[in-house]
């Protein structure tokens, strides 16, 4: 359905089966349906945060919550770090609150969601090297015709500077007072004993349509410590 640029458009062709985890079971907070058929196709249990016991480690996706139940959720999800689990915030908009778009980021130098949309390439993306949320993955310099719409022109700026940079923009000779956008794209914080993971990327509205993302969000879960 793309207009082809002088004779000739590039495609990707993904193999259903390189689309792998090894994570066994996860909790969740409401995820899209999409994602649940994703997480069933690849016989991953899953269960409510709810239900999690916050002693014993475990992998927690979060994609959505209504702002008013999201101070008990990060409660919840912070005493669950601490011992060790690892949190996924798949949805950068589950942070948003009374203070600015990143209210709920359980950091105490909060970065914020900067940027803008991004259509015509002002900036470039690279994914980091022997990474293990890119196994399997295009790295260094990412592909727009590989990655598609994860890639979005947002990014978390400034704050605390992740423990662990997984994937990052910038763009120079930009249209604002500094003349340039950056940032991190997937960042890594720990936290007592465990860790959360935040990223800028419109990854659930993809699951299901671009496999990119669908093994993005896969290797997520599966790395266990490996990002640490």
């Amino acid at each position: 359905g793309a207009a082809v640029m002088d004779s000739q458009l590039d495609f990707y062709v993904t193999n259903e089966e390189d689309i792998t985890s090894t994570v066994e079971k996860i909790y969740i907070s409401p995820i899209n349906e999409k994602t649940v058929e994703l997480l069933n196709k690849q016989g991953i249990a899953f269960d409510a945060v709810e239900n999690a016991d916050e002693a014993v480690p475990a992998v927690v996706l979060v994609d959505w919550v209504p702002e008013e139940q999201r101070e008990a959720l990060f409660a919840k999800l912070v005493a669950m770090a601490e011992n060790g689990s690892r949190i996924f915030f798949a949805n950068r908009h589950i942070f948003n609150g009374p203070s600015g778009n990143t209210h709920f980021l359980p950091i105490e130098n909060k970065p914020v969601i900067a940027g803008e949309a991004d259509w015509l390439y002002h900036q470039e993306y690279l994914a980091k090297r022997k990474n293990p949320y890119f196994k399997g993955l295009p790295k260094g310099i990412m592909d727009w015709e590989y990655y598609m719409y994860l890639v979005n022109g947002m990014h978390f700026k400034g704050g605390q500077t992740p423990d662990v940079t997984s994937a990052a923009s910038f763009g120079t000779g930009c249209i604002n007072p500094d003349g340039y956008y950056g940032g991190f794209n997937i960042g890594t914080y720990r936290i007592g004993k465990g860790a959360i993971t935040v990223t800028s990327y419109n990854l659930v509205e993809n699951i299901g349509i671009n496999p990119a993302a669908d093994r993005l969000l896969l290797n997520i879960l599966s790395a266990e410590d490996a990002a640490l």
